[in-house]
């Protein structure tokens, strides 16, 4: 639901329109204010630059799926970043907010919107991928992955169906005002507004203030967002008056359940205003639009007027409005549900999904079934809960629930999109209100092509190199990522990653010219990398971190200057290390130490290599 554009009225500030599915947020870090990692082991800056993050990753995305690589390994590697992608999402979705404790309602600053607008996009990017790769085998240099203003109805984003906009000197909603807001609203009762979520934009909504979602798919996943105001708007009653409107929305998604002519609760209300069901044509004439502003008027002290069509309510509306509102809620939430089960893998990360917002709507798995677990509640009418299930469009069953707690086991047969949807059923007549969107789930087929490293910690950097083709497996097919690397094979990854060509000419080194690695040793001694290599290369030697960092500061062209901070470098390398460190790419030890000399393991070696490619990017 949507609030009235700044651009109608200066007055007027909160217009409600439920956008589609993607919430503009997700993918979870709570960044450190120094310095701090995001999934895809890009550092971000003191200043928090989501935005450059977002270049980046933006990049990073449409080479890999561009790349020539098998399209099998190209889905590895997107599946394993979409599930590191949805941790960072989801726990900022979880500690990102200000929460208040006795009402229950949770705040996101600016700060922790743009985050989760940044992952979300991140996410849906890649699951769109791996859609079509089970849907055709294939996965298109096309995939759109979406700028943070390219938002729209086509995109399934959440914060304006028709576009962000960043102005200059825009007002940004604080928090304290939005739950000031929140704590003036009176006369419900504790624990109704408990897991409400509100997101302060700092982008401006280019045709309206504030709206409000629930997907009403498996889990009451209410949220609303705050636009900024744009320079020149009155800013009386903001942001309280979008709040609190927007809180009138959420309160009839959670209490009253769908706009229906068969749901008694709106029959009662519009029999109370005089008016039809309407959910179509202009928005002071909609039914959802005008009881939120009812709710605004009746359960706050905002002295603005009502902006609907149903026009201010008199003492008697106004008795029996709060009534109503009071008689839904003390009955419960209208029916809730949890997604559990939702491995990312078989036998890894049990989720549950249940009040996480709309863009946490789809989910990649491995998994053969998932358990959709809750609360259901019946309508005041014959409606009767239940779940709608679909297979790659084609509907399997609706399956009734039971009144009260419920665990109903989903299988997930075969690979395919998967849509498990809210629903009520009238088993007399067979009528059926299915919520959409839905929760959807991308079921891949068959186990992960990482073989030996599938579980292994670096199983995501080991994939991404592999889709690149920077890193190639052993005869046997296994990675055995915890081997040391060899010269040798460090060298040629780095030549691959960094587009240098093989050599045709020898090497200067005896021990490498008859080596199976002489053509990748030549190009790198000819593009002055080893420089420190002088008789010998020894290329089946183990490759060790020092080793490593001379060779890549004097191979990738980095030269941000800064302190070496590891007291154990020889002092004629502190320069090498210092520039990879500061940019992310080499880290030292709990110890405080570098252990200059310890040998890089061939997953050690994948790790480094994908930050130094993410630094290289944003470059």
């Amino acid at each position: 639901m949507r609030t009235p554009s700044h651009s109608q009225s200066h007055k007027r500030t909160v217009r409600l329109h439920a956008p589609v599915l993607l919430l503009i947020v997700a993918l979870g870090v709570l960044f450190n204010p120094a310095r701090a990692e995001c999934a895809l082991g890009v550092l971000l800056p003191a200043e928090r630059d989501e935005e450059a993050w977002h270049l980046i990753d933006r990049k990073h995305f449409n080479s890999l799926v561009s790349s020539s690589a098998d399209t099998a390994m190209k889905a590895e590697a997107l599946f394993w970043e979409y599930a590191d992608i949805s941790r960072e999402l989801l726990r900022e979705i979880r500690q990102g907010a200000t929460t208040d404790g006795e009402i229950g309602f949770r705040v996101y600053g600016k700060d922790s919107t743009r985050r989760i607008h940044v992952l979300s996009l991140a996410k849906r990017a890649r699951e769109d991928a791996l859609e079509e790769y089970v849907a055709t085998g294939r996965i298109p240099a096309t995939v759109s992955y979406s700028g943070i203003l390219d938002v729209g109805d086509e995109d399934g984003t959440w914060l304006d169906r028709s576009g962000l906009k960043a102005v200059q000197g825009a007002v940004v909603a604080k928090v304290e005002d939005c739950v000031a807001a929140l704590k003036s609203v009176k006369g419900l009762p504790k624990g109704t507004l408990q897991g409400f979520a509100y997101y302060l934009s700092p982008w401006v909504f280019s045709s309206d203030a504030g709206h409000a979602f629930t997907s009403s798919q498996p889990g009451p996943e209410e949220w609303a967002a705050v636009s900024a105001l744009a320079p020149g708007f009155d800013p009386d009653g903001f942001p309280r008056d979008t709040v609190i409107h927007e809180t009138g929305h959420l309160v009839h998604f959670e209490y009253l359940g769908p706009l229906s002519p068969q749901n008694e609760l709106w029959n009662e209300y519009v029999k109370l205003r005089g008016k039809p069901i309407t959910d179509t044509g202009a928005w002071e004439g909609l039914t959802a639009e005008n009881f939120a502003e009812d709710f605004r008027v009746v359960f706050s002290s905002s002295t603005q007027p009502h902006r609907g069509s149903y026009g201010q309510p008199n003492e008697a509306v106004r008795k029996a409005f709060t009534e109503l509102v009071l008689r839904a809620v003390s009955k419960g939430p209208v029916g809730s549900c949890s997604i559990t089960g939702m491995g990312l893998a078989a036998g890894q990360d049990e989720w549950a999904w249940a009040n996480a917002p709309a863009a946490m709507g789809t989910y990649v798995t491995r998994n053969a079934r998932v358990v959709v677990s809750g609360r259901a509640q019946p309508l005041e009418s014959v409606m009767r809960p239940a779940l709608g299930l679909y297979h790659n469009g084609a509907v399997q069953d609706h399956v009734y629930l039971p009144s009260g707690e419920f665990n109903v086991t989903v299988p997930l047969a075969s690979k395919g999109v998967y849509v498990i949807r809210k629903a009520y059923l009238n088993p007399r007549t067979n009528v059926i209100w299915e919520m959409e969107p839905g929760l959807k789930i991308i079921r891949l087929g068959g186990d992960s092509v990482l073989a030996d490293a599938a579980a292994h910690w670096a199983r995501r950097d080991l994939a991404v190199l592999r889709a690149l083709g920077v890193l190639s497996g052993y005869p046997d097919g296994k990675l055995r990522a915890d081997v040391s690397v060899s010269r040798a094979e460090f060298i040629k990854m780095l030549c691959v990653l960094m587009g240098k060509a093989p050599s045709i000419r020898k090497p200067p080194f005896e021990d490498a010219a008859a080596h199976w690695s002489w053509p990748y040793v030549s190009a790198a001694w000819e593009a002055g990398w080893l420089r420190d290599y002088h008789d010998s290369f020894a290329p089946d030697a183990a490759m060790t971190r020092l080793e490593m960092a001379s060779i890549l500061s004097y191979g990738t062209g980095l030269r941000t200057q800064a302190p070496c901070p590891f007291p154990d470098v020889p002092a004629e390398y502190r320069t090498a290390v210092a520039r990879l460190a500061s940019d992310g790419i080499t880290r030292g030890f709990p110890s405080g130490l570098f252990e200059p000399y310890r040998q890089t393991t061939r997953a050690e070696a994948a790790t480094i290599l994908v930050r130094l490619r993410k630094a290289l990017l944003a470059r």
